[in-house]
């Protein structure tokens, strides 16, 4: 049969050590009604429940919203700049490869036309005439 206590004053009131005569009452049966009505108010200034209001619960969550919002659209484009960043430079170091190759290719053709105009001297010197 546990009593919930509201506040400190009761568990005071419901605490106090009883003298040791068992003909004793406790200490709530000497508080007075004009001492119960002190405690009383003094409980309902001092001890008041706060409770969130409609107005400051929406405005709560129209703050997250608006947060949520801003953030949002901003990591998605951060990633989406992310992956294409990463696309442009793998194309650049194909396109670098491929410019690496066309010099190759070049250089190589240019060594066959050489080769072939001295081939060509070659053998006009060696035909009897």
């Amino acid at each position: 049969m546990e009593k919930i206590l509201n506040n400190e004053y009761d568990f005071i009131i419901n605490n106090s050590v009883p003298n040791r005569a068992k003909s004793t009452p406790k200490t709530s049966e000497y508080i007075s009604d004009e001492q119960n009505q002190i405690l009383q108010n003094y409980q309902t200034t001092n001890f008041k429940e706060v409770n969130l209001s409609l107005n400051k619960l929406l405005m709560t969550y129209l703050v997250m919203m608006f947060v949520f919002l801003l953030t949002v659209p901003a990591i998605f484009i951060r990633n989406e700049i992310y992956y294409i960043s990463r696309d442009i430079a793998e194309l650049r170091t194909k396109h670098e490869v491929l410019l690496e190759e066309n010099r190759a290719l070049k250089n190589n053709i240019e060594f066959l036309r050489f080769k072939k105009e001295i081939i060509d001297a070659v053998n006009l010197d060696d035909k009897p005439n």
